[in-house]
C-alpha cells in the first residue's frame, strides 16, 4: 500500500470506495492513462513538429498536477493525530516523503495552498493550469496585500513572464 492510499482512510472510516468524493476515481484513471501513454512514449522517434505541441501539453499536465497536489496538501495534512498514527512527524514531513522532496518544498506547498484561500479566480486559473505555480504563489502574494490587485495581477500572469509577475508581485506588497 502506497503512503497516499495508507491516508485515504481516516479514523471515522471514511475514504472506503463509494464514499471518495467526486474527483478520486477520475484523477487515478487520468494517472493510469497518462503511465500507460508514458509506458510507450519514444521521444527518439518523435517529430520536431510533435515535440513542439507535445511539449506545452505536457506543461499543462504539470501545471493542474502541480495544483491539485498543492491544493489538495493543506487538507492532507489537517489532521496531526492522524498523521503521527500513520508514522509522519507532521504535515511537512507527510508531503516531503510522500512528494519524494525536501521539507522546505513541502513548507512552501503548504504555504502556497494557504496563500490560495479566499482566492477564487486566482485558485480557478491555477486549478485550470493557467497559472504556473511560481506565478501563482505571486499572484497570491500581490492579492493578499491588496486585494484590488487580483485582476491586474491575473492579467500581467497571463501574457507576462515569471520574473514580470515577480517583479509587479514585490512592487504591490
Amino acid at each position: 500500500m502506497s503512503v497516499g492510499e495508507a491516508l485515504t482512510t481516516d479514523v471515522t472510516g471514511a475514504g472506503q470506495p463509494g464514499d471518495r468524493p467526486a474527483g478520486i476515481d477520475e484523477v487515478r484513471a487520468a494517472t493510469e492513462s497518462l503511465r500507460a501513454v508514458m509506458e510507450r512514449f519514444d521521444p527518439s522517434v518523435v517529430t520536431v513538429r510533435d515535440a513542439q505541441v507535445l511539449v506545452p501539453l505536457f506543461d499543462e499536465i504539470e501545471r493542474m498536477s502541480a495544483a491539485g497536489k498543492i491544493l489538495s496538501a493543506k487538507r492532507a495534512t489537517d489532521s496531526p493525530r492522524l498523521l503521527r498514527e500513520k508514522g509522519f512527524k507532521d504535515g511537512a514531513d507527510y508531503l516531503a516523503r510522500t512528494t519524494d522532496t525536501t521539507t522546505g518544498e513541502a513548507l512552501g506547498m503548504l504555504a502556497t495552498a494557504e496563500a490560495m484561500e479566499g482566492l477564487d479566480a486566482t485558485t480557478e486559473a491555477f486549478k485550470t493550469g493557467a497559472l504556473a505555480p511560481r506565478k501563482a504563489v505571486a499572484v497570491a502574494s500581490a492579492a493578499r496585500a491588496d486585494a484590488d490587485a487580483e485582476a491586474e495581477m491575473l492579467e500581467i500572469a497571463r501574457t507576462g513572464s515569471v520574473r514580470d509577475v515577480q517583479e509587479r508581485s514585490r512592487r504591490v506588497r
